[in-house]
């Protein structure tokens, strides 16, 4: 099987997993939270989409801008789960979890960007 470019990055595998965690928790959230759980897939897919858009970039100035907004939709997801926490609508291991995989993904983006 061929492997991709952007594939073969481990902020894209971490990037692609947190969608997969974000599938899981926004199927069994409470009606009231359904747009704010559209809202952070919607999120999560974006982050994926955008080190793409960074990986098959020439310009090393519009590599960085692509990894430097996956960052900041990495962190606006972190907002929306610890909107979760406080709403008590995600146990803490799920929240933990999510936020940890975040926080690498936001890492790594940020070493990027530097």
């Amino acid at each position: 099987m061929t492997t991709l470019a952007h594939e073969k990055l481990d902020v894209y595998q971490c990037a692609i997993e947190f969608v997969s965690y974000t599938t899981k928790i926004t199927q069994n959230l409470p009606e009231s939270d359904v747009k704010l759980a559209q809202r952070l897939y919607a999120l999560s897919v974006e982050i994926p989409i955008n080190i793409v858009d960074a990986v098959s970039c020439s310009d090393n100035e519009k590599s960085k801008e692509c990894y430097r907004k996956a960052r900041k939709l990495a962190m606006e997801s972190g907002v929306i789960l610890d909107v979760f926490r406080v709403r008590k609508v995600v146990e803490d291991k799920i929240f933990y979890d999510g936020k940890s995989l975040l926080s690498r993904i936001i890492s790594m983006l940020t070493k990027l960007v530097i």
